[in-house]
């Protein structure tokens, strides 16, 4: 519960941090500091690992495992956080400032270039679920901007790409694709096979957990899932984490926690999108702070435990703050 109170002491921290767009641009330009810090560590960690150092006690970005995927030479990024998930969700809401940065004149050319590039390429080497998101959120900015521009054709090809990206991603992360064979990794699809992956088991039993406490759940931070498997690698691996959000906090706290924490959530999608003006700026930070909302919260909490995490919670007073500064102009 401790925890719990650290989180919305983050967001009310980040809601009284800005009560003007000059504070807006700051606390985005501080995230942004901090983001492309984590970034060049990052891509120094991806150069050192094809120059030898594969060890992740010494390339401390680096995962040391590679999960459902099957064994390789090739690194999986986990920046400075627990997982490469946790990574590619921060990297979500970094990539929408990227871009309000960018279309705001925030940013010079260059500094928007340097960040795009690297963001892109350490979230590729997330290779995690997410990155669905990430493609299903820039679609939809660059439709936005395509059709603003009198490319209406080329727009919906974007968002229609992005759609299916997004789909693909949920999908794969629901089948297992990878299995262990002691002769080399199979391909379970190849031969027609279909059956469901870790996250799939993990979301079933974490539901079972939930029918058997129904109003406050399990106990905050305590197991919900039960999901035993064989990694490609050969690993025995248990899971007790839901990898879904909307599962976990009903796991963990029932439908008392949920109702609370979707309200937050409610409160904060209702306020950006009945928000109205036509100030371009402004339109342009709403886009950003819902697309950044769909993306690291509606869509990877599909195959994540997002509830926790830190750099969510300052999102949300952000946008909170952003919607009581435009409803006081309106007024």
């Amino acid at each position: 519960m401790a925890g719990k109170f650290y989180l919305i002491g983050a967001a009310v921290l980040s809601l009284n941090s800005v009560t003007n767009m000059n504070d807006l641009k700051t606390v985005i330009r501080a995230w942004l500091i901090g983001a492309g810090l984590s970034l060049t560590l990052s891509v120094t960690g991806i150069i050192l690992f094809y120059a030898g150092f594969t060890d992740p006690s010494r390339n401390i970005v680096l995962h040391p495992i590679f999960g459902s995927l099957p064994p390789g030479n090739y690194p999986r990024i986990e920046g400075f956080f627990f997982h490469p998930a946790m990574l590619c969700n921060f990297l979500g809401v970094t990539w929408m400032f990227v871009l309000l940065s960018g279309s705001a004149n925030w940013l010079k050319m260059r500094s928007f270039r340097l960040f795009s590039v690297g963001l892109l390429v350490v979230n590729a080497f997330t290779l995690t679920p997410g990155l669905g998101g990430i493609f299903l959120s820039s679609a939809y900015f660059f439709r936005k901007k395509l059709l603003e521009t009198g490319h209406r054709h080329l727009g919906r090809s974007a968002m229609a790409a992005g759609i299916l990206l997004a789909a693909a991603f949920f999908i794969a992360a629901s089948v297992t694709l990878f299995s262990y064979d002691p002769d080399g990794t199979r391909v379970p699809l190849i031969s027609g096979s279909i059956s469901p992956s870790h996250r799939a088991v993990a979301w079933r039993t974490t539901f079972e957990t939930f029918l058997q406490n129904p109003i406050l759940g399990h106990g905050v931070g305590l197991p919900v899932a039960r999901s035993e498997f064989i990694d490609p690698s050969g690993n025995r691996q248990y899971l007790g984490d839901a990898h879904n959000t909307y599962l976990s906090v009903l796991g963990e706290t029932g439908l008392a926690g949920f109702f609370t924490f979707m309200s937050i959530i409610g409160f904060l999608l209702f306020g950006l999108a009945r928000w109205r003006t036509q100030d371009a700026l402004q339109n342009t930070v709403r886009a950003c702070l819902l697309l950044a909302l769909c993306d690291a919260f509606f869509y990877q909490s599909l195959t994540g435990s997002y509830e926790d995490a830190r750099h969510l919670w300052v999102f949300f007073g952000i946008s909170a703050a952003a919607i009581r500064l435009v409803t006081n102009q309106e007024r």
